[in-house]
């Protein structure tokens, strides 16, 4: 059997970051994904023990998700009916497009500190890195 899904689009909410009894990290989020230029699908994504997004994904972003569909189900307090939705549980992410406005600004001051020299820490390596990453997105 094959459980695959590549999904492209816009986180459409603010993330949700919470954590499970086991100290697991759970981010949720919904990705916005137009599926034809009148029909746009909002998909629930989450994304478990993935703690480096935490404070890098914002909504709006553009972004790649892999991962697997899954459908749960939950009982309704009110009715007592049972409930199903599908969410994707992601095991990639990776941020499309370009960065927000100021976060680009914040970079480009940063940008004269990083040339001085390259080989003395890793974070100036890192800074280094992101400088060039930003010529090419511009």
């Amino acid at each position: 059997m094959l459980n695959e899904v590549n999904l492209v689009g816009r986180i459409s909410n603010v993330p949700r970051i919470s954590r499970t009894k086991a100290n697991v990290s759970v981010i949720t989020c919904n990705v916005a994904n137009q599926r034809s230029e009148n029909y746009v699908d909002f998909i629930q994504c989450v994304f478990f023990d993935q703690e480096y997004l935490e404070k890098r994904l914002k909504k709006g972003m553009k972004i790649l998700v892999k991962g697997r569909l899954q459908q749960n189900t939950y009982t309704d307090a009110d009715t007592g009916t049972t409930i199903y939705y599908h969410e994707v549980v992601g095991k990639v992410l990776e941020l499309i497009g370009k960065i927000n406005t100021e976060d680009v600004s914040k970079k480009k001051t940063d940008k004269s500190e990083v040339v001085k020299d390259i080989n003395d820490t890793t974070i100036e390596r890192e800074r280094y890195w992101i400088a060039r990453k930003e010529k090419y997105l511009w």
